[in-house]
């Protein structure tokens, strides 16, 4: 039985108290029982307690849409009811306190959630075949560039016995996923073992009338990462994120606050889902970014020197996926932005056709249109304002708001590798705009206007 049926078969044991809650039970579609045989494991109660939260929260936060229209952000204030079996530990003080902190520190919404008891008990999910083989790490595949990348850094550096973790939602195909994780294994002297978790919304309707930041996203994925440490009794749960991408600073002002920058792989989160993991367990279970003082394209360089050059070019990254045009990639999206710059870099060449867009092609047909430019301009801008770390590692007054607000860091002195991190990806974003002045789109201007002053200041001249 999977967990749509549980949570539908529940709704009619709300009281009064509870009207006015959401139940998101009939709005997914949820393989557990798959993902309990893909990882030849079963999970107990308090575990399948906490897919069902991800769930709830992951449907939840897809359906209600932001107000677009609204000049100040305004966090949406979210009401949910989840029905679990091991209520007394979900209804404790401390854990409640912490599941809501988890969603309001990641969509910067308000959310209101209440547990009420499972009729179903933890017996009625299908059994399967335990296997006793020991686990030492779990990691995030999610498909994108990143993911790769870390992954097949981590195998080719580590001896301890890995299994690779994915949630396969609507715009994930397996196959493309399977293909990727068979890929990076050439990197490991060993199979590595795959689990997965099966989602999908239930008559989503068009996507451009969803929430499309899904900023809870990340709490199904390293809720299922977390479930499947607690079943294969691994102590750490690795996510593959570089250090730009785990920090990532807001691309202008006015993003530094709500959910408009999403904070996905932010330290912070992490940290609050160790803590959630440990509590649900009683022994330590650490979510950890094993990359964090990496640029993407250092980790992404990792995967050319790996000679996987093919399985750079097979991930996916446009943030506006599923993709209803012929191309794979938008290539105007931050997230497509971004990947290209990193590619470009490590010294992966792509096809011509790979984007819809191309913001390096000299060929004039090829750009995109005015209106396209916006996610372009705010990324430069940002790299812009990265200029004033400078060598010397300067803590900028918008990188202490963020560093210190988000709690990245507790204090000042802790600031010093993220700088050098955000210092090097500036370097990367200047070096490119050498080497593509002939660019039809002129984004290369100011980089290279900045840079030579930056080296002209230096010179005394």
């Amino acid at each position: 039985m999977d967990v749509v049926q549980l949570a539908r078969s529940e709704i009619s044991s709300l009281d009064r108290s509870d009207l006015g809650y959401a139940d998101a039970g009939s709005g997914y579609e949820a393989n557990i029982c798959g993902f309990e045989h893909s990882l030849l494991a079963a999970f107990d109660a308090r575990t399948a307690d906490l897919l069902r939260i991800a769930l709830h929260v992951y449907t939840i936060d897809r359906r209600i849409r932001r107000n677009r229209r609204s000049t100040s952000y305004r966090p949406r204030q979210l009401k949910l009811v989840v029905p679990v079996t091991d209520i007394e530990f979900w209804r404790s003080h401390h854990v409640h306190d912490l599941v809501r902190s988890v969603l309001e520190f990641l969509s910067d919404d308000l959310w209101d959630i209440r547990f009420l008891r499972s009729e179903v008990r933890q017996e009625a999910l299908l059994p399967c075949l335990a296997l006793n083989e020991q686990i030492d790490d779990v990691f995030l595949f999610s498909g994108g560039l990143d993911s790769v990348a870390g992954a097949a850094a981590h195998l080719a550096s580590t001896s301890r016995r890995q299994l690779a973790v994915t949630v396969l939602h609507n715009s994930l195909p397996r196959k493309t996923c399977f293909q990727l994780l068979q890929e990076v294994q050439s990197s490991s002297d060993s199979s590595i073992p795959w689990g997965r978790l099966s989602t999908s919304l239930v008559k989503p309707g068009r996507f451009d009338q969803q929430e499309t930041a899904q900023r809870c996203r990340a709490f199904l994925f390293v809720a299922a990462g977390i479930a499947a440490a607690l079943a294969k009794d691994a102590d750490r749960v690795l996510m593959f994120e570089s250090g730009t991408g785990a920090i990532n600073a807001p691309l202008m002002a006015g993003m530094a606050t709500g959910g408009r920058t999403t904070k996905s792989s932010h330290p912070c989160f992490l940290h609050m889902m160790s803590d959630l993991a440990s509590l649900m367990c009683k022994r330590r279970v650490s979510v950890q970014l094993p990359y964090w003082q990496l640029t993407k394209g250092e980790l992404v360089k990792i995967l050319a020197d790996l000679g996987l050059t093919r399985a750079a070019l097979q991930s996916r990254s446009c943030a506006h996926l599923p993709r209803r045009t012929g191309h794979r990639q938008c290539g105007v999206c931050a997230a497509c932005i971004t990947r290209r710059q990193a590619l470009a870099y490590a010294g992966i060449p792509e096809p011509d056709d790979a984007y819809e867009y191309d913001i390096f092609a000299s060929d004039v047909s090829r750009i995109p249109p005015e209106h396209k430019h916006d996610d372009l301009k705010a990324v430069l801008n940002q790299v812009l304002d990265f200029e004033a770390i400078g060598p010397s590692l300067d803590l900028t007054p918008k990188l202490r708001q963020w560093l210190l607000g988000t709690r990245i860091i507790s204090h000042e002195d802790e600031a010093k590798p993220w700088l050098e991190v955000l210092w090097r990806y500036r370097c990367e974003w200047v070096q490119l705009a050498h080497t593509s002045r002939n660019a039809a789109l002129p984004w290369t201007g100011r980089l290279i206007q900045q840079d030579n002053e930056h080296y002209a200041n230096a010179s005394g001249f």
